[in-house]
C-alpha cells in the first residue's frame, strides 16, 4: 500500500544535478505513510533526483532490493537544505537479506542525524501486511514500534491532519482499520 508519493520534475539526472537549489516542487507532507511490498522496486521509486518533500511517521519494508535510495548530488542538498526530509519512521526487511534498509548515501543522512528519527532493522510489528488476500496494516499492539513505541511526529494544525499515538496509516484498533469494508486485494 502506497499512501504517499513524490511527484518529479521530468528532467534527466544529468540535469537535475547541474541546477541550482531551487524550491521544492513536490511538497508533499505525508502523516500516513506506510510502504509495505513484496514487488521489485525501491520506497518513493521514481521520484527522482532533486526532489523535495516531507516524509513523517513512515514504515518501509519487504522491498526486494533496497528500502530508500536518496542519491545524486542534487537530492543529497535539497535532504542537507531541509527541503528533503524523512523522519519518525521504520525502515524493516528491505533488500535481498533483510538488511538493505537503505544506500550508503540514505544511510549517512540518517546516522548523521539530517533525517531524524529513523529506527533501522527493528521490527515494526504489523499484524499480517504480507498476507495477499487479506492483509492487516494494523500494529500488532501499543508496544510495538508501530503502535506507539516511536513517536509520531506532530502533524500540522491545519484541519486536514490528525494527530495519533502510531507510525503509519493505520492504528492499532479495530475501529482505526480505514481499509476495512471497501479496500479489495484481487489477485492478478
Amino acid at each position: 500500500m502506497l499512501a504517499a508519493a513524490l511527484e518529479p520534475e521530468q528532467r534527466g539526472d544529468a540535469q537535475a544535478d547541474q541546477q541550482q537549489p531551487r524550491q521544492p516542487f513536490a511538497d508533499a507532507v505525508s502523516g500516513i505513510a506506510r510502504y509495505v511490498t513484496d514487488a521489485v522496486g525501491r520506497a518513493v521509486d521514481g521520484a527522482g533526483r532533486g526532489t523535495a518533500g516531507i516524509i513523517r511517521n513512515f514504515i518501509v519494508m519487504g522491498f526486494k532490493t533496497v528500502g530508500v535510495d536518496v542519491n545524486g548530488s542534487s537530492s543529497l542538498r535539497e535532504a542537507q537544505q531541509g527541503a528533503l526530509q524523512l523522519s519518525h519512521g521504520v525502515l524493516f526487511a528491505n533488500g535481498p537479506t533483510g538488511t538493505t534498509h537503505g544506500t550508503a548515501s540514505t544511510l549517512s543522512l540518517i546516522n548523521s542525524g539530517v533525517f531524524t528519527n529513523v529506527v533501522l532493522g527493528q521490527d515494526p510489528g504489523l499484524r499480517d501486511c504480507f498476507n495477499h488476500l487479506q492483509p492487516d496494516f494494523r500494529p500488532r499492539s501499543l508496544a510495538t514500534l508501530a503502535g506507539g513505541q516511536l513517536a509520531p511526529a506532530i502533524p500540522p494544525n491545519d484541519g486536514f491532519f490528525e494527530a495519533v499515538t502510531f507510525i503509519g496509516a493505520v492504528g492499532p484498533g479495530d475501529e482505526d482499520d480505514w481499509t476495512a469494508g471497501w479496500t479489495a486485494y484481487p489477485q492478478q
